[in-house]
């Protein structure tokens, strides 16, 4: 799968459409897989206001940013299709899943993992060391303790 974004995670990007207009900070993006490339993606995840707990969180294509896509890299396909072995994600654990998506939290950043063989399993929010390299293009540059409101410039 591709993954495309204007900026890394807690950067400010340009919306021009008309729903979505102005500047918003990358706070996530989610996955989806329906059964073939031309049917999978990504959605990006912004808000004007990330500190605000009050806003809703808007959705975009990666199109729709102004600046277009600044990151881009390849993740495996099998990570967002259920029945992936968790352990390769390195949890530990021998339960199968898939990756749903990965946001900002106020202490940092956290994955997003479904468990089970289909799409109705239970979710967990997790951090490994496999994940952050894998997303490392996306991931801030600091990647020690990312504070949000350290980064908000309002």
């Amino acid at each position: 799968m591709r993954i495309e974004a204007p900026c890394r995670l807690r950067e400010r990007f340009h919306c021009e459409q008309s729903y979505h207009r102005g500047r918003f900070v990358l706070t996530g993006l989610n996955f989806f897989y329906w059964g073939s490339r031309s049917m999978s993606g990504v959605t990006l995840c912004g808000k004007r206001n990330p500190g605000n707990r009050q806003e809703n969180t808007s959705f975009f294509d990666p199109e729709d940013a102004a600046e277009g896509v600044r990151i881009a890299f390849e993740i495996p396909d099998a990570l967002v299709i259920p029945g992936y072995p968790l352990r390769e994600l390195g949890m530990d654990t021998d339960a199968v899943g898939h990756l749903q998506g990965l946001n900002l939290t106020k202490d940092g950043w956290e994955f997003h993992i479904y468990f089970g063989k289909d799409y109705g399993g239970p979710r967990k929010s997790v951090r490994t060391a496999v994940l952050d390299k894998l997303f490392k293009p996306l991931l801030p540059l600091h990647a020690v303790e990312v504070r949000l409101d350290d980064f908000l410039i309002l």
